[in-house]
C-alpha cells in the first residue's frame, strides 16, 4: 500500500482499523484537521464522538506521543540522534 498517497481521513481510518468512513468524519468535524486532532484533544472529547471509545481515544493519545518522541531526534551523520537539549 502507498501510505503517502492516502489522505488524512483515510490514513486514520486505517490506523484506528475502521473501514467506516462516518467515524473520521466526525473525529475532523469535530477537530477540523489531523494536527488539531492530535494535538488538541484529550481522551475525554474523543470518547464523546460517536464510534470512539476509551480504546480508541488511547491509540490517536499514543500516536501523539510518538510524534513527540521523534520529535526529539534528528538526523546526523546518516542515522538519528536523540537532541540533546542541555548543551
Amino acid at each position: 500500500m502507498y501510505y503517502e498517497f492516502l489522505n488524512d481521513k483515510e490514513l486514520l481510518g486505517l490506523v484506528l482499523k475502521e473501514s467506516k468512513e462516518s467515524i473520521t468524519d466526525d473525529l475532523f468535524r469535530e477537530f477540523e484537521n489531523l494536527p488539531n486532532l492530535l494535538f488538541n484533544s484529550t481522551a475525554e472529547e474523543l470518547v464523546q464522538i460517536k464510534g470512539i471509545g476509551q480504546k480508541k481515544a488511547q491509540q490517536l493519545l499514543a500516536i501523539k506521543e510518538i510524534i513527540k518522541r521523534l520529535n526529539a531526534y534528528t538526523w546526523v551523520k546518516n542515522k538519528y540522534k536523540r537532541r540533546n537539549y542541555w548543551n
